[in-house]
This record gives C-alpha cells, structure tokens and sequence, in this order.
C-alpha cells in the first residue's frame, strides 16, 4: 500500500470483520498474529495441517490489547521475562524469548479468556498514518501504533487460506 492510502481503505478492508469473534492471539518471533472468525483447516507451507481462524492480523509495530481500560499484552512483553525465569536466562536464549517471555504468559490467558467469554468485533477505526483500532465487546480492543517514519510493512490484513492479496500497511514496493 502506498502513503497516500487513508483511513477510509484500511476501515473498508477490514470491515468484513466486524461482528466475526477474535479467536486468539499467537506470535511468529516478535510479531503478533491475531485471529478472528470461524476456523478453517489450512495446509502450511511445510504440509502441516493446522486450524486457524478465517481471517488474521499480523502486527509488527508497537501494539496494545486493553480489557476494561486496563494493559492486558503490549508489544514490549516480547522483550520482558516471565515470573520464574531470570532476566540473564532470558537473554541467552536462542529462540527470542519463545515460551518464557511476559508475553507467552499472558497470551496464554487472553487465549483461555478468549475461549470462555466470546468477543465480537464492534467496529474498526483508523487513521491516516496506518494505526488501527479494533474495538471489540466486553470492552476490550485492540490498537496498533505505526512507530516508523519510514515506508516498511507495519501491519497485515489477509483471509487465511486464499490467494487473495494481503493488505499490507505501509508497503512501499505496493502501488
């Protein structure tokens, strides 16, 4: 996507998931990966069969998930250990924190929340530089922030399984 795309485009293209139910959250190093709507069998690249929700998210800016106006996982809990692993420990780790950052921990329980207490997409909301709100119910959100000057890949929107064109806020090679 280039610069000039706006607020209206990215509300558009991720209007197909309001009323869909945020499923989970997961990571792929220190990106984010959000699910909504329904699953859906898919075949990884490496021939893996796997569940995966129908649409996703992946967010490689500075992001937030707020439930009743409190932090509930930020971007930076990739980078803090969990309770119980020492802060050395965790810097020598050689799978970026996988399983014993801030982050795996409290995902973990967003999941189980997630699980036990279905949380519909109310609306989506951005703005001109490509950040994105995705107001859920049960007063919980998700905000993504574009925390660069320069044109790169911030975040994705794409229908998991298809050939569909990802939409991708900011890509520079886009036209």
């Amino acid at each position: 996507m280039s610069l000039d795309k706006n607020k209206r485009e990215i509300e558009s293209a991720l209007s197909v998931l309001v009323g869909e139910n945020f499923r989970y959250i997961s990571r792929a190093g220190n990106m984010i990966t959000l699910g909504f709507g329904e699953d859906i069998m898919h075949i990884r690249y490496n021939g893996e069969a796997a569940v995966l929700a129908r649409f996703a998210v992946h967010i490689q800016a500075s992001w937030r998930i707020t439930i009743n106006e409190s932090i509930s996982l930020g971007s930076y809990d990739f980078y803090i250990p969990k309770e119980g692993v020492s802060y050395e420990e965790f810097q020598k780790d050689e799978n970026f924190g996988f399983g014993i950052s801030l982050f795996d921990e409290k995902s973990k329980n967003l999941n189980e929340y997630l699980l036990s207490v279905p949380v519909r997409v109310d609306d989506i909301v951005a703005n001109n530089f490509g950040d994105l709100h995705i107001l859920l119910e049960n007063d919980t959100s998700v905000e993504v922030f574009i925390n660069c000057s320069e044109p790169g890949e911030s975040w994705r929107f794409f229908e998991t399984g298809t050939d569909e064109r990802h939409f991708v806020v900011f890509d520079e090679d886009e036209n």
